[in-house]
């Protein structure tokens, strides 16, 4: 996965690499568009290949969070839509919210609310 040069402003999320996602676990959903999602943030990096097919992981000075598909492809499921079905798709979908034991509630609102402040940026 590439490394984002995204602004390290206050109230800026910087897209990282997978290492940083250890330690993390779910703390909220989000509907999103995953093809929206790929245009935004690009490819993604590789998860799990069973129960997690793609992740974003993105950072704020201690804050982690994971964006990620959750059991939501037949790499789990067989009767699912495949990993590219999924990430192709342009109405919402159901994608996972992970974090650190540094995030608290107003943490994970705010990350909520900025990721869905960049994606309506993109074009549909």
């Amino acid at each position: 996965m590439e490394t984002s040069t995204t602004s390290s402003a206050k109230d800026e999320y910087v897209l990282t690499t997978g290492d940083q996602a250890g330690g993390t676990w779910l703390v909220g959903t989000i509907f999103l568009p995953p093809a929206a999602v790929i245009r935004c943030f690009g490819k993604g990096g590789c998860a799990d290949k069973c129960k997690v097919s793609r992740e974003y992981v993105f950072c704020k000075g201690d804050l982690i969070f994971t964006l990620y598909d959750w059991k939501s492809t037949d790499l789990y499921d067989p009767a699912l839509m495949t990993p590219e079905q999924f990430w192709s798709m342009k109405l919402p979908m159901e994608l996972h919210i992970g974090s650190n034991a540094s995030s608290a509630p107003a943490d994970i609102q705010h990350f909520a609310e900025w990721i869905t402040s960049k994606m309506s940026n993109v074009k549909k």
